[in-house]
């Protein structure tokens, strides 16, 4: 099996806008290399001891740019606006394609509040990418290194960082790799009340860290369904 694409997709994460890229067999589905158990919060505690919104976690949501034909479509994230916790517009995340030989596909652009760039992705036959202040335009796969159908590694300012999924959920962890045992830094997942939503929760060192955007960025990539070699 090549890892050189997307194994989150793969894994069954659900993508409505690219249906190819859910597998419903159970042993297709994306399992951690680590128990999740293992991975703690800022606060020191455990993932399995707590349920619900994470102690001291701000709350973020992936929601539809524009309305939905129905209530609770799940969100297109690489066309969604990113809220904050009083619903006020952080990020806007928008996909445009392009014809000519020479172009990308279509592009994938990351703007803020004010409409200040902050990220690009050129999709084509190997996409790219870059990140204001944190990654210059290079392949997402030197960006979002996927190791094997259970590892996805970044390299953030020169720290290690890793996303991993919960056997059973459909939940991403995203947590600093240079600790022992892990910290959880952020949790990314599909709202289960029905919403559609995509739900982001990040922790405040995250965020001293400046890694929201980073967080944002391959949050999307992730749960785009694309190939991202």
């Amino acid at each position: 099996m090549s890892y050189g694409t997307n194994p989150f997709a793969m894994g069954g994460w659900a993508n409505p806008h690219n249906p190819a890229s859910i597998n419903d067999h159970p042993e297709s589905r994306l399992y951690s290399n680590m128990p999740v158990g293992e991975l703690q919060n800022s606060q020191g505690m455990s993932v399995n001891q707590f349920s619900g919104p994470r102690p001291s976690f701000v709350t973020y949501r992936f929601v539809q740019s524009s309305p939905p034909p129905l209530p609770g479509t799940p969100v297109n994230v690489l066309n969604s606006a990113v809220l904050d916790g009083r619903a006020r517009p952080c990020f806007y995340i928008t996909t445009n394609s392009h014809s000519g030989s020479q172009a990308p596909i279509s592009t994938t652009s990351i703007t803020d509040g004010s409409g200040a760039g902050v990220a690009l992705v050129e999709w084509s036959l190997h996409p790219f990418a870059q990140l204001t202040n944190t990654f210059p335009r290079q392949l997402v796969s030197t960006i979002i290194q996927i190791r094997s159908s259970t590892t996805v590694a970044m390299v953030i300012r020169g720290r290690s960082y890793q996303w991993v999924r919960n056997p059973g959920e459909q939940q991403m962890y995203f947590y600093d790799a240079s600790f022992n045992p892990p910290e959880i830094l952020a949790i990314v997942g599909r709202d289960d009340l029905g919403s559609g939503m995509v739900v982001l929760n990040i922790s405040p060192v995250a965020l001293q860290y400046a890694l929201l955007e980073a967080v944002i960025m391959s949050s999307a990539l992730l749960l785009s369904g694309r190939t991202l070699d």
